[in-house]
Parts: structure tokens; sequence; C-alpha cells
């Protein structure tokens, strides 16, 4: 006797392979960044895991095409996978230290969005944090890295170097528990574990003070938009 196809399989796995030119994208500009050392073979296997994820969970009804919904988790698993990879390595690249960041708080905070929002909306605020956080990364230096510089016209350059300052200025208000997070994790290269775990607290903790620091700089960065 045949066995029926399951609709839900044929539909994830579909998914999976219109999505194979973006995964091996991503998967070749973050080796890129990475450099060498890292194999584009592993890179690519924990982008196939975070893309198999999107596909099981993705709603269509929910108002985000898939590529869209996609791409986030798929950038998340592979920086998860390079932070397991460089396990209690402390990285120094500012684009690097962002991303890794930004995977942190999307494998905690992907899964668990308020049920009422759609996965369009949660995108959208999940951008919107992440363009913060890929400041942070900058602001160690208070201005474009080298990636940025060859990406950017000289106007938006100029207009991304204003930002990162006022971010810098923006840090200086924090209280100190903000400030001495932003100095560990994006400045010394910490994880949120590492950080939560000096201050004899779990990831949660970290993560919920991390968004709260994102907040702030966001309102902060608001007048400039």
């Amino acid at each position: 006797m045949s066995v029926m196809p399951n609709p839900e399989t044929a539909e994830s796995d579909a998914r999976i392979a219109s999505a194979q030119s973006v995964l091996h994208s991503i998967a070749r500009k973050i080796h890129r960044a990475v450099g060498p050392d890292l194999s584009y073979d592993d890179l690519l296997a924990y982008g196939q895991v975070g893309l198999a994820q999107s596909a099981r969970s993705f709603d269509p009804s929910r108002g985000a095409s898939f590529t869209t919904y996609a791409y986030l988790r798929i950038r998340g698993a592979i920086y998860e996978g390079i932070s397991q990879m460089r396990s209690g390595e402390r990285l120094r690249n500012p684009n690097l230290i962002a991303s890794r960041t930004a995977a942190e708080v999307l494998a905690d905070d992907g899964d668990s969005s308020d049920s009422s929002s759609s996965d369009a909306e949660w995108l959208v605020r999940k951008t919107e944090s992440l363009a913060v956080v890929h400041l942070l990364g900058q602001s160690a230096s208070g201005e474009a890295g080298i990636e940025d510089r060859q990406q950017h016209a000289p106007d938006a350059l100029a207009e991304r170097n204003e930002a990162i300052r006022e971010v810098r200025r923006a840090i200086e208000r924090l209280p100190a528990l903000e400030q001495d997070a932003i100095r560990k994790i994006y400045w010394e290269g910490w994880t949120l574990t590492q950080f939560a775990a000096r201050h004899g607290k779990n990831k949660s903790w970290a993560t919920r003070l991390h968004q709260k620091i994102v907040d702030l700089l966001g309102e902060s960065l608001a007048d400039l938009r």
C-alpha cells in the first residue's frame, strides 16, 4: 500500500528548496566577514538548520513573505553556530560582535513574540532593533568600520557616522549597569551569557537588559531619522 505524502512536509520542503539561493548568499557573505579559519560548509550547515526551522514554523497568513521571515533566522542560526564553535573566545571584529549579539537575541525572542502581533510587525520591530545593535557594534571606535565604508556612498556614510556619534553620546547618559553592559558586550566581546554570569543572573535577564538598552538608544536616534 502506498503512503500518501504529508502536505505539510511537502510545503516545508518546497520552502526550503525555494530559499537555497538566499541561504547560500548569506553564508557566503558571513564567511567573507569571519575569514577562512571557519569552514564555509559549517556555516552553510548551521544556516540550513535555521532555514528548516523557518520552513516548519512559517505561517503565510500572518503577513510576511517566507524569504523575509527566513532571512533573520538563517542569519541568526549561522551566528549562533559561530558562537558555539568559538565558545569561550571573545570576538574583536565590531560587525561580528553585533551580529553574534543579534543572533543571541533572536534565538531568545524569535519564537516567543507576542501572539497578537503578526510576523511582519515582529520583523519590523526586530529590524529596527538590529539596526541599533549594529550601530552599537561600531560605537567602540566611534565611526563606521571598513565594511560600512565600502558599502555606503559618502552622504550615507556621513549620516551613519553621525548616528554612531549620537549613540556614543546617548551611552554616556545611561545608568552605570547599562553602560557596563555595552562596554563588556560590544567593546570587549563578551556574550550575553557571560555578562549575565558576571552578575549572578541568567541569560534571560541579560536579554531583557539588552532590549531596554536598545529601546533607549533607539529613542535617542529618533530625531536623526
